[in-house]
């Protein structure tokens, strides 16, 4: 049964995507059917790594965090910072591959609604309204993924390095930071170090990048996107 604490939490995670369109009678019932934990972090605290099994369903009620993926050959990595309400990936809780794909951090103080994998079974088969929601959000990340094969290639190189981010971001907005070498994004772009660093100084002279050794700021992915 859940605490008198998570029952007057009920009301302000009606707005978490999986819960949306839920009533709350619903949400009550939920919460005496299955363990609902609610978990607080500290700014810095690592809440996941990537790599490790994916056994609960991390929900974001309050706060920002950071999400980091690495290359696997560990030669690049991409950062963006992430608000409440978010679920973080449902689609890696089942199947072949049920591991964590991101380190997720703390960057504010954060509050977290953790289910576990059998409690999400269970929530899955007895409340219509929570399985709907987690099909489409399953649905959207395999067409994603599926109109980033089809669509047409371009050939120019800023709109490469946009859908080079575009493909490895959890959001086509916000703040994101690329740590990689001149040489392996060269490589990434199917160019030169020296037309990659004329295409950095010129986004950096827009104010759409900043730069440092080995890595790259972009302060609003959507300015760049649709400059």
């Amino acid at each position: 049964m859940a605490s008198d604490a998570s029952i007057r939490s009920l009301d302000y995670i009606l707005q978490l995507p999986l819960l949306q369109g839920m009533s709350r009678r619903e949400v009550f019932q939920l919460a005496e059917k299955v363990a609902l934990h609610f978990q607080k972090h500290a700014r810095t605290a690592v809440i996941t790594r990537q790599g490790t099994r994916c056994e609960e369903l991390y929900l974001l009620i309050e706060g920002t965090v950071s999400c980091r993926r690495e290359s696997d050959d560990h030669t690049y990595a991409v950062s963006e910072q992430i608000s409440a309400p978010y679920v973080f990936e449902p689609e890696n809780l089942f199947g072949m591959h049920t591991r964590y794909a991101h380190t997720i951090e703390a960057q504010t103080d954060v509050q977290m609604l953790v289910v576990g994998k059998q409690a999400v079974r269970e929530v899955m088969f007895d409340f219509p309204t929570f399985r709907v929601n987690l099909l489409n959000a399953l649905c959207f990340q395999v067409q994603r993924r599926d109109y980033e094969l089809w669509k047409n290639k371009r050939s120019e190189l800023e709109a490469k390095l946009i859908d080079f981010m575009l493909a490895r971001c959890i959001r086509p907005a916000g703040h994101k930071d690329l740590q990689i070498k001149m040489s392996r994004l060269s490589q990434e772009l199917g160019t030169t170090r020296l037309n990659i660093s004329r295409l950095l100084n010129g986004l950096r002279e827009c104010g759409l990048i900043e730069t440092h050794r080995e890595h790259i700021v972009i302060p609003r992915l959507e300015a760049l996107v649709n400059r």
